[in-house]
């Protein structure tokens, strides 16, 4: 009932059309469910709890319409990935880049010999800058010379990195 209440005050207008269809549908669902009469025939419990299920999921699925114009301004036009600092480094380094688009990024680190010594990103990103520690415990790498390389959609960058002990 409390879950009613609170869908009746979200406004249409504030929402993409499909997820506002979604979630119409399972509220309407819920609403014919909650007024139902129901008899030992018909369970009530299992009917309201599937529909409120269904409701709580439409609601959290609804995705809002943005409009603020000076966010779209932060959204990089392009993909780049930046030298990390400090480098050299001990124990620790930040390594920036962009995604200019929604995309599967993956910013991996490599040694001189193409073995993968760690996995920094591995997730779809929203458009953005990004920052990303890689810190180095209790002498899991010796010294050296490393690659690390961001992969989003076609975009591909590798540089240097180096780590001192």
């Amino acid at each position: 009932d409390s879950l009613l209440k609170y869908v009746a005050a979200l406004i249409e207008s504030e929402y993409t059309t499909q997820s506002w269809t979604n979630y119409s549908n399972a509220r309407n669902l819920a609403q014919n469910a909650f007024m139902q009469t129901y008899s030992t025939y018909s369970p009530a419990h299992t009917s309201l709890k599937n529909s409120f299920d269904d409701l709580n999921k439409a609601v959290n699925d609804l995705v809002k319409i943005t409009t603020d114009i000076s966010a779209s301004e932060n959204i990089p036009e392009t993909f780049s990935l930046s030298q990390n600092y400090p480098n050299p480094f001990n124990p620790s380094t930040v390594i920036n880049y962009q995604i200019a688009t929604y995309s599967h990024v993956q910013l991996k680190v490599y040694d001189l010999l193409g073995r993968e010594v760690a996995t920094l990103v591995n997730e779809y990103k929203q458009p953005g800058k990004y920052n990303c520690e890689f810190r180095i415990e209790n002498g899991e790498l010796p010294s050296g010379v490393y690659l690390y390389n961001l992969r989003a959609g076609n975009f591909s960058d590798t540089k240097k990195l180096i780590l001192l002990k």
